[in-house]
This record gives structure tokens, C-alpha cells and sequence, in this order.
């Protein structure tokens, strides 16, 4: 399922930084900003000073990128994925 897909990168960026991708805005700006954007969350979204997740290489930030994709036709599938 899309959400399913969706969610996993959401844990991703959390195990990652600690935190859920935009953990110190409100519920309305996370919704805002999701609803609005034309890209998904990414490892910065957290970061307080730039650089601060540069150790994560480039393959899981491709990974975090296709499961995150905003629109869901276009997010792979979980056999996409495999």
C-alpha cells in the first residue's frame, strides 16, 4: 500500500535523526507543508545546523527520496522496492 510505503520513510528519517520530519512544528504547519510541497520530507528537514546529516550516504538518501514521492502514483510499490 502507498501509505505503507510512505510511513516506512517517515521511520527512515526518524531512526536516522530521532526525531519525525518536522518534529518542532505544529500539526497545521506539518500538514501545510506536506500538503503544499512538491517534495517529500528529507534527512534535512530536521537538521538544525547545516551538514548535520551529511554522514548518511547517497543511497539512502535515493531511498528516503522514491518513498517519499508526494504523489502516490508515482511512489514504488513495496515489490518496486524489493
Amino acid at each position: 500500500d502507498k501509505v505503507d510505503i510512505w510511513a516506512l520513510g517517515i521511520v527512515g528519517i526518524e531512526c536516522a535523526t530521532g526525531h519525525p520530519p518536522y518534529y518542532k512544528k505544529s500539526a497545521q504547519e506539518v500538514f501545510r507543508i506536506i500538503c503544499k510541497d512538491t517534495k517529500g520530507p528529507t534527512l534535512e528537514s530536521n537538521a538544525e545546523l547545516e551538514g548535520q546529516y551529511s554522514k548518511y550516504g547517497h543511497e539512502l538518501r535515493q531511498f528516503l527520496l522514491r518513498i517519499l514521492e508526494p504523489s502516490p502514483p508515482i511512489r514504488p510499490t513495496a515489490s518496486n522496492l524489493l
